[in-house]
């Protein structure tokens, strides 16, 4: 009696994260995931700030379907895009200069390079961090004193990883 809970047991504990099946890509192929477009990740930090705030169904629609905001988010998810490749090859330039002379000087040039990638970073993020707070602040009904108390804390994580959002840095 004990052998079949215990083979289904094993069985779950088995498998990765997710469950079943193929994670992404085609799943008759091995090709890597479609990235997801500026337009979708400016629909998802959406989402996510709508699910963070618990706006109600109204404030969510009138977010989400601020035209304005959304050119907004994806002219941002359009810079992070373009500088994170550029930001993979720099940091692989820095890394391999690295490697060839670890104890000479850092190589100042290519980390003033990625300062200001990543400071562009920053700024896009913040720029549209402002945006959406400002789309927050004019919603009908208002938010609630609990919503404007997170606000905050809202501006810390689109800032710091952008909406993709939340999740980080996507490098």
């Amino acid at each position: 009696m004990l052998i079949i809970p215990a083979l289904m047991t094993a069985t779950l504990f088995a498998q990765g994260p997710g469950g079943f099946g193929r994670r992404g890509g085609n799943a008759n192929s091995n090709t890597p995931p479609t990235p997801p477009t500026p337009a979708e990740l400016a629909s998802r930090q959406l989402q996510m700030v709508a699910t963070f705030l618990r706006l109600d169904s109204a404030q969510t629609a009138a977010l989400t379907g601020n035209s304005g905001l959304v050119s907004a988010l994806e002219a941002e998810e359009n810079t992070l895009q373009a500088n994170a490749a550029t930001l993979k090859t720099d940091y692989g330039t820095f890394a391999t200069q690295l490697i060839a002379t670890p104890t000479a000087a850092q190589p100042t040039a290519e980390l003033s390079t990625i300062g200001g990638y990543v400071a562009v970073d920053l700024a896009a993020r913040a720029t549209a961090a402002g945006a959406i707070v400002a789309a927050l602040q004019s919603l009908s009904p208002a938010l609630s004193t609990q919503q404007t108390a997170s606000l905050p804390s809202l501006i810390e994580m689109l800032v710091r990883g952008g909406a993709g959002g939340f999740g980080g840095p996507r490098r």
